[in-house]
């Protein structure tokens, strides 16, 4: 299981054109760099689960960064890939979200994802949580991915400001976002019977 920061993996109009992207490559010759790059990366390590971050939030469309990006996993290693597709495709409303990616040929997903929502992610990205299956011996595992806010884009004053305590500032939001994940998190795990979760994300 690998977690990949994709650097905002925005594809355009997912047809070579709607470049610069609001925030990743600006021309098509960028995003064929990018894409090339993640492409290079995931073929070296030829994981069963991606947890990714940063991937454009356009749904799981025919042109969209999620087919984009599983035909990019497939081209990368030989193997089917999916995506772990939450209830009604909710994603959040944000310009980027998370993502779960797998290898069909040797897991299974049980169910749809799932989908953290709640007032501690207004800013932090929604977590999304799929439980797989190995086809081969029947094991199964919780993968969770999230992205907590950002220590950037600072307010000036109140309780998320910079305290100057080390922590930076968003603090309480991250840990609100964290302690409501995590016991999500063994909840999904005991309302499952699964007894290993892992949890990835970027949370720095």
């Amino acid at each position: 299981v690998i977690g990949m920061n994709l650097l905002n993996f925005f594809n355009g109009d997912g047809r070579g054109g709607a470049f610069p992207t609001p925030r990743g490559a600006k021309t098509p010759a960028e995003f064929a760099e990018q894409r090339r790059r993640l492409g290079a990366a995931i073929g070296v390590l030829s994981p069963q689960v991606l947890a990714v971050m940063e991937l454009e939030n356009d749904g799981f469309g025919p042109h969209s960064a999620a087919t984009d990006f599983i035909t990019l996993a497939r081209e990368a290693t030989g193997a089917a890939w999916q995506a772990a597709r939450p209830a009604n495709d909710n994603t959040g409303g944000d310009k980027i979200t998370v993502g779960l990616f797998y290898n069909d040929d040797l897991l299974e997903a049980l169910g749809p994802a799932r989908t953290l929502t709640g007032p501690e992610f207004r800013r932090s990205r929604q977590p999304l949580a799929q439980v797989f299956r190995q086809r081969k011996n029947g094991e199964r595992i919780l993968v969770v991915v999230n992205h907590l806010k950002s220590k950037g884009s600072c307010p000036d004053t109140g309780v998320n400001a910079n305290q100057k305590d080390g922590q930076g500032c968003w603090n309480p939001m991250r840990v609100a976002s964290a302690e409501k994940m995590s016991a999500w998190v063994n909840s999904l795990a005991a309302t499952t019977g699964v007894a290993s979760a892992l949890i990835l994300g970027d949370m720095k």
